[in-house]
């Protein structure tokens, strides 16, 4: 099954269970991975939360650089790049199930 169709089959499945629901945010969820392809955890959110974060920290040049990826849900989310050009972190937000697919 192609990442599209995943991706599809998913957000159906959420659209229906939600339904009666009223809120129900779902975002993938990850910790210092260093590929979006180790993201693809889901997670429904809680009540509170409102974003579906992502944080990209990346280090080096080159063939020696490294990145960490962070997806979360959070209640709150403030954007922000901060680039020095040997080092970067920037963070997401988006409001909609699955929103934070890349991380890249």
């Amino acid at each position: 099954m192609t990442t599209m169709k995943f991706f599809c089959a998913v957000s159906l499945l959420v659209a229906i269970v939600c339904l009666d629901k009223g809120h129900c945010l779902w975002c993938y969820q990850c910790e210092d991975e260093p590929s979006n392809q180790n993201c693809l955890k889901t997670t429904k959110c809680a009540q509170a939360d409102k974003f579906c974060v992502t944080t990209v920290i990346a280090a080096g040049r080159g063939q020696r650089s490294e990145q960490q990826i962070t997806k979360a849900c959070s209640p709150n989310c403030t954007e922000h790049k901060v680039d020095t050009g040997i080092a970067s972190v920037a963070t997401r937000c988006c409001t909609s199930n699955f929103c934070n697919f890349e991380g890249e």
